[in-house]
């Protein structure tokens, strides 16, 4: 091509499950409808475990478009580098264009990569299912994942890909790697293709299965080719957001009730009622989504600075008051799907404010310095991820229906934080900021024992007793009952605020909490509440508890009690198993009490689920 294109936009597509596959097989025929131009191409490559994996170009020959493919193998192995860059080769050798856009499309995990033998593919059936019943493929990726072979980029994968594609696309960054794919803005990410990509787009949230509205984005492109690739981004922002933020209204659940009963007179009128009105109530939290461009020219300065908190941070584990003001932020921020990834922004901004609160302001007397230069810190950090005039690192971001959402606190660009994963050490940022070192001394002061004895309840969040055989157990905390043989295995399950009232029932003995405070229990426990308490669970539409039903309440949800009238002051209750306090700023010694204890959370306090449990109505 003698005059290179405006724009070539490549989206590369993995479908291994029905969620997927329809709208990946629907997009063709969606985008031959808008059609290339002689200044913009469109391609895609798409592998289906329905169909052979195809390749297209999305032609406009004379007044109507046309769809043409190029031939490909048709077993793809669409989770490795090598399927990618073939795609990027094509698109160079046929496409050649001033800028580009790169859209991987299918699942993904965020930075949740495992030990394996990276690149190797586990052995496939006829079926395309991995040959060992059972058994986990050698693949160890989570993003866009295949099944035939079984396969999946790692973020490692991840980097070396979009580094070769820049490569042969012969320009300083691609103009645009965008992620139709689930919890991918992450500064970890980010950070893997910094070097080879200008602007980064994705969510800090799942992506329903529908996916990008392509059919809403791409005509702004054909319209425009001259556009610049800031300008590009920002409007697949907008689109995306404008495409999910809408609620069906009453006439559509009427319409739907209606409809499911002229299809099937046979099943119950309430039944009919019940199942619209959850299909009406899973698509409305589905479409609680967040989506933001980051400029990944501005990663050193952000980079640098949180290589700067991490030595602070640090410093605060080693006190008792600052290391759980640590704890206590990490609790309030706002976390997403995987509730380990947590909005970086709003991480700062609740350390920051946490230091201001008693009892840690005391502390911050005593250690002035050290509160100042956290502080600082964080909010250095806030200022460089966003400004006000769209210059920050996160040049864009957004969420759905804002002022209600249960992500509306989203800045677009979240962290991984706390738990440590087995590969997080190799990624690129991990080594340049030394974050992979404080979450190692996070969790050592907080969760793990480095020896064999179990430290007084107020310094440590958990422990982790010895077992018979003179070992710790792997993965699992131990009841704080210095009794281990004998005492059932408990784990952090909630978190009480200063000032709850817990009534063992046993012996009728109430205690009055002086501090922050966990209650072990079982794990996913059952435990009781008033119906119409409010459950708050992180990335998604606050619920009541309804009498006779259950509900997963999962890390990080409030279990709040409901508005109270005629003044009166709202207070929640609650009836929950066996379980161990630990009050963690007092040294107390830990409290075990019997089934069914009752606790009264203080005053418009909310109860912070730490990890799952079950939620059920009413009292007992």
């Amino acid at each position: 091509m003698s005059t290179p294109l405006d724009w070539t936009v490549m989206i590369y597509i993995a479908a291994p499950d029905n969620s997927l596959i329809q709208p990946a097989l629907s997009l063709p025929d969606e985008l031959q409808r808008i059609g290339s131009s002689d200044r913009v191409h469109l391609l895609l490559q798409i592998d289906t475990s329905a169909l052979p994996a195809s390749r297209f170009f999305v032609n406009v020959a004379g007044a109507l478009p046309r769809l043409v493919s190029d031939p490909i193998p048709a077993i793809q192995n669409t989770g490795s580098v090598e399927a990618f860059i073939d795609f990027v080769s094509f698109a160079k050798k046929n496409h050649e264009a001033k800028h580009y856009v790169v859209v991987l499309n299918g699942h993904a995990l965020g930075v949740e990569d495992f030990p394996g033998n990276e690149g190797e593919t586990a052995e496939v059936s006829p079926m395309g299912n991995a040959s060992a019943a059972g058994n986990l493929p050698s693949a160890t990726g989570s993003l866009l994942i295949d099944k035939n072979p079984a396969d999946g980029l790692t973020n490692r994968e991840l980097k070396e890909a979009i580094d070769r594609a820049r490569e042969i696309l012969a320009v300083d960054r691609i103009d645009i790697v965008g992620f139709d794919a689930c919890l991918m803005s992450m500064i970890e990410i980010a950070m893997q293709i910094r070097e080879s990509t200008a602007l980064m787009v994705g969510s800090e949230q799942t992506i329903p299965s529908k996916g990008w509205p392509y059919s809403a984005i791409i005509p702004h492109l054909i319209a425009n080719p001259g556009i610049e690739p800031r300008q590009l981004a920002s409007l697949m922002v907008d689109e995306y957001l404008k495409f999910y933020d809408s609620s069906p209204d009453k006439e559509q659940i009427a319409a739907e009730i209606v409809q499911r009963v002229n299809n099937d007179s046979t099943v119950d009128l309430q039944e009919q009622i019940v199942g619209a009105l959850e299909s009406f109530q899973e698509g409305l939290i589905q479409e609680q989504v967040t989506m933001s461009v980051c400029d990944l020219s501005r990663a050193e300065p952000l980079s640098q600075e949180i290589r700067r908190l991490v030595p602070l941070l640090e410093q605060c584990l080693a006190i008792s008051e600052m290391r759980l003001a640590v704890l206590k932020a990490r609790f309030d921020s706002l976390s997403f799907f995987i509730s380990d990834f947590v909005d970086l922004f709003n991480f700062c901004g609740h350390l920051a404010q946490t230091l201001e609160e008693t009892p840690f302001a005391t502390a911050c007397v005593a250690n002035e310095t050290l509160c100042n230069q956290v502080k600082t810190s964080c909010q250095t950090i806030m200022g460089l991820i966003h400004k006000d005039d769209e210059t920050g690192f996160v040049s864009k971001s957004g969420v759905t229906f804002p002022d209600d959402s249960g992500i509306k606190d989203a800045r677009g660009l979240s962290i991984y934080f706390p738990l440590i994963l087995p590969l997080y050490h190799e990624l690129v940022f991990s080594k340049e900021t030394l974050w992979d070192g404080f979450l190692s001394k996070y969790m050592t002061s907080l969760f793990l024992q480095a020896g064999g004895n179990v430290d007084q309840a107020g310094e440590n969040l958990s422990n982790l007793p010895m077992g018979g055989n003179g070992s710790k157990p792997k993965g699992a905390i131990k009841t704080m009952s210095r009794n281990s043989a004998t005492a059932p295995a408990r784990i952090p399950c909630l978190v009480l605020s200063q000032g709850a009232i817990i009534t063992d029932k046993a012996s009728g003995n109430k205690k009055v909490i002086a501090g922050l405070s966990v209650l072990d229990m079982t794990p996913k426990p059952l435990v009781h509440v008033p119906a119409d308490t409010a459950i708050n669970r992180p990335g998604k539409l606050s619920v009541k508890a309804i009498t006779g039903t259950e509900l997963k309440a999962s890390s990080g949800t409030e279990l709040k009690a409901a508005s109270g009238g005629g003044g009166v002051k709202p207070v929640l209750e609650m009836v929950v198993p066996a379980c161990t306090l630990r009050e963690l700023t007092t040294g107390n010694q830990p409290t075990n009490f019997s089934d069914g204890t009752s606790i009264v959370a203080a005053e418009n306090a909310p109860i912070v689920v730490m990890k799952d449990v079950t939620v059920t109505a009413p009292l007992p």
